[in-house]
C-alpha cells in the first residue's frame, strides 16, 4: 500500500476462513502492517462462529487500530495506491481508529445477509508525510484536509482535519447480491447495501451527542451482448443530529460530492451537505473487466438545511 499518510506501508495477514457449517466451527483472522513514513504500527484481530451447528447466525468480536478513509466507494483502494504512488494522486481522505466491537449476522441464503454491529472506537486525526511519487514531477499531494467551504477561487477555500473523539456505534446492515458471472465485471443482477448508523460522539471541543446516518447503495447490471456491458448505480445519504446542527457531525462523516467516482466534470468533493442523491451509468465496450472504452454519465444533488444545488 501506499499513500500521503504513511508513504509505503507493508502489510501481512493470517486467516481462517474454512466455516464448517455443520460443526458451527470458528474462523479467526488477524494481520499488521507498518507505515514507514509515519512510524505507524496497525493491527486486526478478530473471531467468528456460527452460534449453533447448522444454524446461519454468527456471531464475531474483534480489535483494530487501522488507517480509516470513507472514501473507498469513489474507487478501489488498490486503483486509488497506484495513482498515488506512480502521479502523486491520493484521492482518499484519512483519519486513524482504533477500538474494538461485535457483530451478529444473519445469512439465511447465499445472496443475502442482514445483521447489527457495536464499535466502540477513538478516532484522531492524521498529517500528510510525504510528497513523493515515481513520476509526480515537481507536483505536491494535497493536504489531508475535508473541504469546509468551497469557493471558487482555490485560495478562499476553508479546510479542516478530521475531528478527535470517542463513538459508541450501532450498525444494522443489510446486504442483498443477486449476480452473475463474477465479481469483477457481473454480467446481470443487482447488489443492494444499506446501513443505519447510530452514534453517540463525545470530544472536548464538541462535548457529547448524538447522530444518526442512513446510507443506500444499489448496483444493477445488465449484459448487452458478449463485450458491451451497462451498469447503474444508485447511491443515496442522510445525517441528522439530535441538536439539530448538522455541522457537529465529524468533517470525516459528512457526505462529499464531485470528481472522480463521483460527478465528473466538478472538482473533487466539491459539494458538501447532509444529504445526497447520486446516479450514474456506466457503458463498458471490450472484453475484460474494464474494457476498452468506458462512458460514466452522472447525476447528482445534495441538500444542506434545504438548500439543494
Amino acid at each position: 500500500m501506499y499513500n500521503r499518510v504513511d508513504g509505503l506501508t507493508l502489510q501481512g495477514q493470517i486467516f481462517n476462513n474454512n466455516f464448517d457449517w455443520d460443526r458451527a466451527a470458528t474462523s479467526f483472522y488477524g494481520g499488521a502492517g507498518y507505515g514507514f513514513k509515519s512510524k505507524r504500527l496497525y493491527y486486526r484481530l478478530g473471531l467468528n462462529r456460527y452460534w449453533l451447528p447448522r444454524t446461519p447466525i454468527e456471531i464475531g468480536v474483534g480489535a483494530y487500530k487501522q488507517l480509516e478513509s470513507e472514501d473507498t466507494w469513489y474507487m478501489p483502494t488498490n486503483e486509488n495506491d497506484f495513482h498515488a504512488f506512480f502521479i502523486n494522486y491520493d484521492w482518499y481522505d484519512y483519519y486513524q481508529v482504533e477500538g474494538f466491537g461485535g457483530v451478529v449476522r444473519f445469512k439465511p441464503q447465499r445472496w443475502v445477509s442482514l445483521g447489527a454491529r457495536y464499535v466502540q472506537e477513538t478516532e484522531t486525526p492524521v498529517v500528510k508525510t510525504t510528497d513523493w511519487a515515481l513520476f509526480g514531477g515537481e507536483r505536491d499531494f494535497r493536504s489531508n484536509e475535508w473541504l469546509t467551504g468551497w469557493d471558487s477561487l482555490p485560495s478562499s477555500r476553508t479546510y479542516a482535519p478530521a475531528d478527535k473523539g470517542d463513538l459508541k456505534r450501532w450498525i444494522y446492515f443489510l446486504h442483498v447480491d443477486v449476480t452473475s458471472w463474477g465479481r469483477s465485471r457481473p454480467g446481470r443482477g443487482l447488489v443492494l447495501d444499506a446501513s443505519l448508523e447510530q452514534v453517540e460522539h463525545q470530544s472536548d471541543a464538541a462535548g457529547t451527542f448524538n447522530y444518526e446516518r442512513f446510507q443506500a447503495e444499489l448496483k444493477a447490471y445488465l449484459s448487452l451482448s458478449r463485450i458491451d456491458h451497462l451498469a447503474l448505480r444508485v447511491r443515496v445519504g442522510s445525517t441528522k443530529t439530535d441538536a439539530g446542527f448538522e455541522t457537529m457531525v465529524p468533517v470525516q462523516h459528512r457526505y462529499y460530492l464531485g470528481g472522480v467516482g463521483s460527478l465528473r466534470g466538478y472538482e473533487f468533493k466539491q459539494f458538501t451537505g447532509n444529504r445526497f442523491f447520486l446516479a450514474t451509468a456506466e457503458y463498458t465496450l471490450g472484453p475484460g473487466a474494464d474494457g476498452l472504452l468506458r462512458l460514466r454519465p452522472g447525476l447528482g444533488r445534495r441538500s444542506d438545511d434545504g438548500s439543494v444545488r
